[in-house]
């Protein structure tokens, strides 16, 4: 599938109503849901919320290539450990997959706002 074919699929089925779309723009606000670049860190995408694929470190190492991010956010722990080593620490940003059970994920996840809006005003 060509890159930006895959780029509106990944937008438009995390947005079109799913629980991992509602919680991000929640939490991070949908004008800054709209300046970020959505990648999935496997190239298989899950049409169910039970969908686990191992992270395809090939791939997010092209896609980071390709796109020559600032920064990048890792939700939950399959991309946190794919990323690990392919971009640097500094840049890298973590939090809780959104639709993580865990307590405190929505915190987290705003906790990444002001980060994001300063390097989107450095820009």
């Amino acid at each position: 599938m060509r890159e930006c074919a895959r780029r509106r699929l990944i937008n438009y089925a995390l947005f079109a109503g799913c629980a991992t779309g509602r919680v991000l723009k929640h939490c991070l606000g949908e004008d800054l849901c709209d300046t970020i670049i959505w990648e999935e860190a496997s190239l298989e995408i899950g049409g169910r919320a039970a969908s686990y694929f191992p992270a395809d470190r090939a791939h997010l190492a092209a896609r980071i290539q390709d796109e020559d991010p600032d920064m990048v956010i890792a939700f939950g722990k399959i991309a946190r450990d794919g990323l690990t080593g392919l971009f640097p620490a500094e840049r890298l940003l973590t939090a809780p997959h959104p639709t993580a059970r865990q307590a405190g994920v929505f915190d987290q996840i705003r906790a990444l706002r002001p980060r994001l809006e300063a390097a989107r005003a450095i820009v």
